[in-house]
């Protein structure tokens, strides 16, 4: 079976939430000792342990994309802008500093 058909019978069972539900209580058990709890508190449901495996890839799955979009900076972010120079600061427009320059210039080059 292809994982998104198995995938899509496990939303539709309610598997995948209910799996979800007991990582999340549970996060220290494996798939079989998670399956033991699943068919203790829900003996009607006929899961396996094939079943169990591939909802907890699902969820892992489901955490590392969650990890990656957090970590990684957002497309549109634009560059840091920069804050002009404060008053005092230095910072003239390059045309009055080279006219002030040109004014201390010796005369006699």
């Amino acid at each position: 079976m292809a994982p998104a058909t198995a995938t899509r019978r496990m939303v539709d069972g309610g598997l995948l939430e209910t799996v979800r539900g007991l990582h999340l209580a549970h996060p220290e058990l494996g798939p079989k000792p998670l399956l033991a709890k699943l068919r203790r508190q829900q003996p009607d449901l006929a899961a396996g342990n094939k079943e169990v495996r591939e909802a907890l890839a699902a969820l892992k799955a489901e955490e590392s994309k969650a990890a990656e979009a957090a970590a990684a900076p957002p497309a549109t972010a634009a560059p840091p802008a920069t804050a002009p120079p404060a008053s005092g600061e230095g910072g003239a427009p390059f045309g009055v500093e080279l006219t002030r320059l040109l004014r201390l210039r010796p005369a006699a080059l």
